[in-house]
């Protein structure tokens, strides 16, 4: 059986397993069945890194039916089935694998995320903080917390609630203080709040937006910016020529008029004041021409 896997020679060492097994001895059952399960672990693994989702998910199932608690095998079954955007056996693994293992990390934030996908945000996020409360050392369980804080944040800001997002944020920056996505979050949330010059401040530094967006992100940034500034001052100036007729001497006479405008504006969290003076002169007869 071994060199038959050894070979790659999957379907004879299935064949072998099936006729060997019915007078073998429980030890020897489990031997077999190791010993197959190996084979198909190093298959599984090598359809996964080939992004051969479906052939990983039947390999990996193969393995559960002789060995239901293998490890490995539950993280291939759930990883495929994920990356199929197959929710029912997602959510079938996912179950099993945090059922077995409730202390591993990898299915907490597994189970997090079926949660999470329920619609169930806030018992996702309960889960792994609890986690993180015994376990604040693991990477994968920041990384995930931060991905449900992040979800549930943009939520929460959906809902008008930007306040509770940028405390769900904050929660999950502790754990990954560089997390962008989570720190421009917290600029949507600001904007919501009408705090333009924090706003500004995170969607400016944390924006991840391409080429293409990058010209409609930047007039977004510059109206922040100029929404932020709490006292402003413009000044508008306008001059125009008109040409008119002269009734006496049918020559063409130019006039020149001119518009200023000086506007303060003072801006407060509720309100924004302004005060705006106008100015209007005219200039006659300039010239004439013939």
């Amino acid at each position: 059986l071994s060199s038959y896997m050894k070979m790659k020679q999957y379907d004879t060492a299935k064949l072998y397993l099936k006729q060997n097994s019915t007078d073998a001895t429980e030890d020897e059952k489990k031997m077999y069945s190791s010993i197959y399960a190996e084979g198909l672990l190093e298959l599984a693994k090598a359809s996964a890194e080939n992004e051969d989702y479906l052939s990983t998910l039947q390999t990996s199932e193969e393995v559960l039916s002789l060995l239901p608690n293998n490890d490995d095998a539950l993280r291939y079954a759930i990883n495929a089935s994920d990356a199929m955007h197959n929710d029912e056996k997602f959510r079938h693994y996912t179950e099993l694998g945090y059922s077995l293992y409730p202390q591993t990390p990898y299915y907490i934030i597994k189970k997090a995320a079926l949660l999470s996908k329920d619609g169930n945000k806030a018992d996702a996020k309960a889960l792994l903080e609890s986690s993180l409360s015994k376990m604040s050392y693991d990477r994968n369980l920041g990384n995930g917390f931060a991905d449900i804080s992040e979800g549930y944040a943009t939520a929460l800001i959906k809902e008008n609630k930007p306040l509770e997002a940028i405390t769900i944020c904050n929660n999950a920056l502790a754990y990954t203080p560089n997390n962008r996505s989570l720190n421009y979050i917290k600029g949507l949330a600001y904007e919501k709040m009408h705090v333009l010059d924090s706003a500004y401040y995170y969607q400016s530094k944390y924006a991840d937006v391409s080429a293409i967006e990058a010209p409609e992100y930047n007039q977004h940034l510059k109206g922040l910016s100029y929404k932020a500034a709490n006292d402003r001052i413009d000044l508008e100036y306008t001059s125009i020529s008109a040409n008119s007729q002269s009734e006496n001497s049918g020559h063409a006479k130019t006039y020149l008029s001119s518009v200023a405008s000086l506007t303060y504006s003072h801006t407060n969290k509720l309100n924004t004041y302004s005060v705006q003076v106008n100015y209007k002169g005219v200039e006659g007869d300039l010239e004439e021409l013939e």
